[in-house]
Formats: C-alpha cells, sequence, structure tokens
C-alpha cells in the first residue's frame, strides 16, 4: 500500500514539472509594440530602452518599432541606435508614414527587419539642400548599419546623405527617398503591410499575443530631465546648494540636497550609455571632499579633488561633449550671481543671521579685524555661533572669527583660545 502511494506522488511530481516546464517555455511567446514618433527626447529613449530590457527579460519572440520619428539630431540617431542594436530580440522596424526625417531612416536600419506600410516612404530631410557639419557622420552611420545588417551601404548612404548619389532612384544633392515598393526592391525593406498584423504575417508571428508596451510616468520624468534647461537649473542648484553649504559652516542640508538631486539626475536624466554608477560614485565623493575642506580648512587638496569629482561626474552626466562644458559654465555663472543675492539679503532675517558667518556688528558688540590676535593666546570666551569647525566667539565683548580643531563646538559654550594658525583663532571648549 505504501509503495503505491508513493508511485502516485511521483506521477504527479513528474506531471507538475512537465506542465510548469511547459508554462515557462510559452510564458515568452509574445510581440511588444513600441511607437516612436515625433521628436525623439529622453522620455521615448527611456520608453525603447526600459521595453527592450522588459521583452528580453520576458523572451518575446519580437518588438516591432512603430516608427514615424522626426529630426535630424546626428546625437540622438547614435543614442537611438545604439540601444536598438544592443537588443537581444529581434527587432521589426514598421515604417507607416512618409516622415521625411534621417532619424526615422536610422532607426529602420537600425533593425534587424523592415516592413513599410503602402503609403510610407523612407530616407529623406525635411529639405532637400541641407547641408551641415554632421552630413559624413550620418554617411558613416548609414554604412556601417548597412554593413552589419546586410542591407546595399549605397543605398543606405543615399538616404541620409544628399551629396550621395543612386541613378536612377536619385541624383546627387537629392536625397534618395524610397517608396514601399522601391525599398522591397532594392532589399532594404523585407516586404510591404497594409496593418500591424499582416506585417507580423510576414514572419509568421501573427498567431501571437500582442502588447503594446506605453509611457510611463518615470518616462515622462526622464524626458523632462534630459532637457537642456532643465540640465542648467540641475547645475545650478547642485552649486547654490553646495555653497549655502559651506556659507553656513555644514550644517547638513545641503549635501543631503546636492546628493538627492544627483541621484534623481543619474536615475532618470542621463542618457543610457553614460548612466555608470561609478560616475554617480566620483559625484558624491566630490560633494564630500568639499564638506572636508570645511573641516580641515587651509589644506586645499580635498577642496581641488571635490571640485574636479564634481563638475567632471556632471561633465558625462551630461554627455562628455562641448555641449556639457557649455551647460557646467552657464549654470555656475547664473549659481555665482544668484549666490552673490543670497548673501547680500539673506542675513537681514533672524533666523539666518545665527547660521551664516558674516561680517557684520553685533549690537554694540565690536567685531575686531585686521588686528594681531596673538594678544587672544590664553583667553576664555564664549561661543556666539556653532563651531563646525567655523564660528563666531565672544572674548570681553569682542566678536571674532575662530576655529576647533577637535569636535563641533556648539554656541553658548565657555571657550578658551589654545593657540594660532597664522592670524587665526584656534579654540577648545572648556569641559
Amino acid at each position: 500500500m505504501r509503495k503505491g502511494k508513493w508511485f502516485w506522488v511521483g506521477v504527479v511530481s513528474l506531471l507538475f514539472c512537465f506542465f510548469a516546464s511547459f508554462g515557462s517555455s510559452t510564458q515568452g511567446a509574445s510581440v511588444q509594440v513600441l511607437t516612436l514618433q515625433g521628436q525623439l527626447d529622453g522620455s521615448q529613449v527611456s520608453l525603447l530602452q526600459r521595453g527592450l530590457k522588459k521583452a528580453a527579460k520576458q523572451g518575446d519572440k519580437a518588438v516591432v518599432l512603430n516608427l514615424a520619428l522626426q529630426g535630424d539630431d546626428i546625437r540622438a540617431a547614435q543614442t537611438l541606435n545604439s540601444i536598438i542594436r544592443a537588443s537581444s530580440v529581434p527587432t521589426i522596424a514598421y515604417v507607416t508614414m512618409d516622415a521625411g526625417s534621417r532619424m526615422n531612416t536610422i532607426a529602420a536600419l537600425s533593425c534587424r527587419h523592415i516592413v513599410m506600410s503602402p503609403q510610407s516612404r523612407l530616407g529623406g530631410a525635411k529639405q532637400d539642400s541641407l547641408e551641415d557639419a554632421t552630413r559624413p557622420q550620418w554617411n558613416e552611420l548609414a554604412q556601417a548599419l548597412a554593413t552589419l545588417t546586410g542591407r546595399n551601404a549605397q543605398v543606405a548612404m543615399a538616404l541620409v546623405d544628399n551629396q550621395v548619389a543612386y541613378p536612377p532612384y536619385s541624383a546627387q544633392g537629392m536625397f534618395l527617398r524610397l517608396t514601399a515598393d522601391q525599398a522591397k526592391t532594392l532589399s532594404i525593406s523585407e516586404g510591404t503591410a497594409k496593418t500591424l498584423v499582416d506585417a507580423l504575417h510576414l514572419f509568421s508571428l501573427d498567431n501571437l499575443p500582442v502588447y503594446y508596451e506605453t509611457q510611463t510616468w518615470s518616462d515622462r520624468l526622464s524626458g523632462v530631465l534630459q532637457n537642456d534647461y532643465i540640465h542648467v537649473i540641475i547645475v545650478v542648484l547642485i552649486a547654490l546648494t553646495i555653497l549655502v553649504e559651506i556659507k553656513m559652516a555644514g550644517i547638513g542640508i545641503g549635501v543631503i540636497t546636492a546628493i538627492v538631486i544627483g541621484g534623481i539626475l543619474f536615475c532618470f536624466g542621463v542618457e543610457p550609455e553614460y548612466a555608470d554608477i561609478r560616475t554617480f560614485m566620483a559625484f558624491v565623493v566630490g560633494i564630500l571632499c568639499l564638506m572636508l575642506e570645511l573641516v580641515i580648512p587651509g589644506v586645499g587638496i580635498f577642496g581641488v579633488m571635490g571640485i574636479c569629482l564634481l563638475y567632471g561626474s556632471l561633465f558625462f552626466f551630461f554627455g562628455a561633449t562641448v555641449h556639457a562644458i557649455y551647460i557646467l559654465a552657464i549654470g555656475s555663472v547664473v549659481a555665482a550671481v544668484l549666490f552673490y543675492i543670497i548673501l547680500r539679503r539673506l542675513p537681514k532675517t533672524s533666523i539666518t543671521a545665527e547660521l551664516i558667518l558674516h561680517e557684520r556688528e553685533f549690537g554694540d558688540v565690536e567685531y575686531a579685524t585686521n588686528v594681531d590676535n596673538h594678544r587672544y593666546l590664553g583667553m576664555t570666551g564664549v561661543s556666539v555661533t556653532t563651531l563646525k569647525p567655523v564660528g563666531m566667539i565672544k572674548i570681553n565683548g569682542e566678536l571674532l572669527e575662530a576655529v576647533t580643531r577637535t569636535m563641533v563646538i556648539e554656541k553658548k559654550r565657555p571657550v578658551r583660545v589654545i593657540r594660532l594658525e597664522g592670524n587665526r583663532l584656534v579654540v577648545a571648549e572648556i569641559i
């Protein structure tokens, strides 16, 4: 009886394993559709990257890119190409209209397969006379893609370069613009399809479930954060928070705020090829080095390291181009101007007067400046502000700037001048 019991347990276990393996093997038997249209922005780049990762994770049979892109930004086209080419899932470009843009052409050529609707065209730009410094880059990119995908390189170059002729379809000075039939004749596309189902039928995929991947809030946030104007604002905010932190002698809020802003930028506002965790770590270490310079003033090395790491990481966040330098320069200048305005106005409030170190009279108390401080050696006084490590102390009615080398000294604590560093008073708390 017991043998029979274990026999049925074994049979049930085998059946369970069989159906489990069958279910897992068919779970990813679907087709994903991504729609890319209009100007390629950060939100669409994020959607594309996320969709391709999801398709690979689920084991989808193919990803269809429904293409109607505008624009002629070579840098964006290179980013788009690198994302599509990195996909482990077969990609099918479905060209549905006459976009008349090199961006749409590169997106299609980057895919493993191309299918066109009857009314669509591939190739060209908004102006046939378009000439710019990026023309060789478009030419090189199209040629490389044609070589990788086994398409005619001369045709591919003529689609994006009006200086490349392809008789009898186009002459020099005119972009090659292929109809659906011409693209099939020249082996650029695999065929013509009126609908998406017809396009999938060409690859025997029309019997599989189809799902559409759409933009999420994170994709839209990425689109906002990858805007150049937003990049300038981010530089301003980061620089301002650090400058205010330094002025307030390191209360911690500025450091946390700057790191949070940098973290949001890294997660949502950095193009995929520059989203390296090591760059973000350099950003964090740079801020910490600047704060360490406050604790160990006069050394200088931490300040220099902090600035280099901070601006170096932001340079890579923004694409590591000359354009990124412009963003950093403009943002830094704006931050400096705003910081000057803050210094002129903020200390007038009662709350910030105790936090911010500034040269000003405290009522009838004289603030001693430009004097020989040797006479204060060994004298005792009281801290007026918190010393972290720099702050203000009062000795015999005089307001003096001092620094502590041991630990933070809270305000209204008795202190003693223990030595001078140059003309700076070094104090210790009297316990």
